[in-house]
């Protein structure tokens, strides 16, 4: 099987033409949607379309880049190979993290040579982006695994594994370092004094 990783990375937050493809990029993926061409053209008009749909925030600038990709569970070609690339505003909501994942999962299933080559998608990983918190949720909150589950026999006996799964068991990943940092030090770490009574306090360096 396959783990399917996604993570963010900033841009430069401008717009840019390529003429090659006579394409105005840099727009959000959101809501790019709103203008009906991306093509330059001749004349001013679509710069001007463009800006005017800026100023109303009706599009925006990307802030971020997102990058999903595949990584083999083997032990050969096992590094991650990005499948989608898309810019971002950061305005969506997780229903449209959770959209975006959706037609990643269809998409490889849809590809025979894909999925019976290399396996399902067996781990959807993020980085602790909000949004795909929830998003997650809905994809790997579906089922719970039942003794009649060929994968019972091997997660049952392990002591606090979350047992539910997407509906092609799918699992939901998370950076560890980001779940510590909101659920740990926003909560313990906040002051020495959250500290003391864990016994810990002179063992962490405060800035």
């Amino acid at each position: 099987g396959v783990n399917m990783c996604m993570d963010e990375i900033s841009s430069d937050g401008r717009l840019c033409w390529i003429p090659k493809t006579d394409d105005i990029a840099g727009l959000c993926h959101e809501h790019v949607s709103y203008l009906k061409s991306m093509k330059m053209g001749l004349s001013i008009e679509m710069a001007q379309a463009v800006a005017e749909a800026i100023q109303a925030k009706h599009v925006h600038v990307a802030q971020e880049i997102l990058v999903i990709a595949l990584g083999r569970n083997d032990q050969v070609d096992y590094d991650a190979k990005p499948i989608l690339i898309l810019i971002m505003c950061k305005q969506g909501n997780f229903l449209d993290a959770a959209l975006i994942i959706e037609k990643v999962r269809q998409a490889y299933r849809m590809l025979p040579c894909r999925e019976a080559q290399h396996g399902p998608i067996l781990s959807i990983s993020s980085d602790g982006e909000p949004k795909h918190h929830p998003a997650l949720y809905l994809h790997c909150m579906v089922r719970k695994l039942v003794p009649s589950d060929s994968l019972f026999q091997h997660l049952s006996f392990l002591t606090g594994f979350n047992l539910w799964m997407g509906s092609h068991f799918e699992t939901q990943d998370f950076n560890y370092k980001h779940l510590l940092k909101r659920d740990i030090f926003c909560f313990k770490l906040s002051s020495k004094s959250n500290l003391k009574p864990l016994g810990i306090a002179k063992h962490i360096c405060f800035f």
